[in-house]
């Protein structure tokens, strides 16, 4: 089977890859950023003394198919800016989402952010 094709009973699908997996997609593809604020505090004498780190956190993109009569088709409609996605067991939020539908399946794009200091649910 190529990938995008749709997922036949039985046949057995790899939902994700790299140790990255999210129940609602198989996933075709998987990127992931680092977040954060980098201040610098200056000497009189204009040289760095210190930096200020805030906000550490990731941004993930994932990309992948579901087939349109699927639960998981509904649970990706359903989704909205702010709504929480899980990837390997760790809640993010959704910032984007962009669906492209087919005549039995749907392309999804989904890019999600997680500041350490935060907990979505």
């Amino acid at each position: 089977m190529a990938a995008g094709d749709l997922v036949q009973k039985g046949t057995a699908v790899q939902v994700g890859f790299s140790g990255n997996t999210n129940t609602n997609l198989i996933m075709q593809a998987f990127s992931r950023g680092l977040l954060g604020n980098l201040s610098e505090i200056m000497s009189e004498q204009n040289a760095t003394e210190t930096e200020i780190y805030t906000n550490p956190g990731h941004s993930l993109e994932l990309q992948g198919v579901v087939k349109n009569a699927a639960t998981e088709y509904e649970t990706l409609i359903a989704l909205i800016r702010g709504s929480a996605l899980t990837v390997n067991s760790i809640a993010y939020r959704v910032d984007d989402i962009d669906l492209a539908g087919g005549a039995a399946e749907t392309r999804a794009t989904i890019r999600c952010t997680k500041l350490d200091s935060m907990t979505h649910a």
